[in-house]
């Protein structure tokens, strides 16, 4: 019998809790169940009344030393009173484990859970908050400098990687692939024109700070969690992040000028604390095509290795590259 190498397996949920019950000195019964699969494998674990999210990294995503500079920016945020999740010490005073699979050693780290109740870009109170919590950790990211040992969130990593890894997949559509590129370079173009690539427009971000990673605490303010693509780029992409979720897909006159009233309670909160230009103001809007880059990227890079790409057919071609045809057409100009 031939034996094939393993991409991507799934943990057993009964021994990663008796792990995760020892490791952590948890108080049995201690249950886990494999809750959901992204960048990373999500566990939900419950002991004694309280609950956790056990984090599985992806393989080849990140590595041991990039994964602890994620829990150490957690840490550091922590420390200054900024809202967000918190890791987890093992009984050795440690954060993360490298776990055996068949595909090789995995990074794992434990992160308490948060309450359920959800963020809303269309409630002004909730963006003025988000906004404010942003600028809170862009504030200690400029303290920290280049401590933290993350990837670069620049326009190689969110446009051009993207592209490139989009194009094979419309070889047999020239024209499409060829606008694609050129829409890309634009992208890159302008917004490496909006701003520089130095502080404080340039620094440490969370990378996905969308309304689906934050939940609001018992005093209606959020906590923000899942910094698996924290690394350093441009803040104004970073709270960009946050309006471009707001029903992604719809490119309608309606949607832009509720996307324009998110952006205005968005800052609202965010000037707060930290100021921002027009340059920057401008580099918002941007987000939205540049992070439709990402996704369609990370789709293929990562969702592709578990899925497959049947998926990736001419519907999803016509589909997103029309999208981002309306987008450089009439949509900006509404």
């Amino acid at each position: 019998m031939p034996t094939f190498a393993v991409l991507s397996s799934v943990a057993d949920e009964d021994a990663l809790a008796a792990w995760a019950e020892a490791t952590y000195a948890l108080a049995a019964p201690v249950t886990c169940r494999f809750e959901r699969r992204s960048m990373s494998d999500a566990y939900r674990v419950e002991s004694g009344g309280d609950a956790f999210y056990l984090k599985v990294y992806s393989p080849g995503r990140h590595g041991p030393e990039a994964i602890e500079a994620e829990i150490r920016f957690l840490l550091d945020l922590r420390e200054r009173d900024v809202r967000v999740v918190e890791p987890l010490a093992k009984v050795d005073g440690g954060y993360t484990t490298a776990l055996g699979m068949p595909e090789g050693p995995r990074q794992a780290a434990l992160f308490r859970a948060l309450p359920n109740a959800e963020v809303h870009e269309d409630d002004a109170g909730h963006s003025a908050a988000f906004g404010e919590l942003m600028a809170q950790i862009h504030a200690v990211g400029d303290e920290a400098g280049d401590r933290y040992a993350r990837w670069s969130l620049d326009e190689q990593q969110l446009i051009h990687d993207s592209v490139e890894l989009l194009a094979p997949h419309m070889a047999h559509r020239p024209d499409d692939a060829a606008f694609l590129r050129s829409a890309g370079n634009e992208l890159a173009d302008e917004l490496c024109g909006l701003l520089v690539k130095t502080g404080p427009f340039y620094g440490i971000c969370h990378g996905d700070a969308h309304a689906g990673n934050a939940r609001l605490a018992d005093d209606g303010r959020p906590v923000l969690f899942d910094f698996d693509s924290c690394g350093y780029g441009w803040r104004a992409l970073d709270i960009g992040a946050y309006v471009v979720s707001y029903d992604w897909m719809d490119l309608s006159a309606e949607m832009k000028r509720k996307k324009e009233r998110i952006v205005d309670s968005l800052l609202h909160g965010y000037t707060r604390v930290r100021s921002m230009g027009e340059s920057e103001v401008a580099a918002i809007y941007l987000a939205e095509p540049i992070r439709h880059l990402e996704l369609l990227g990370l789709g293929v890079r990562y969702s592709s290795q578990r899925d497959g790409i049947g998926w990736l057919d001419d519907d999803f071609i016509d589909t997103h590259i029309g999208w981002l045809r309306r987008w450089h057409g009439e949509y900006r100009d509404l």
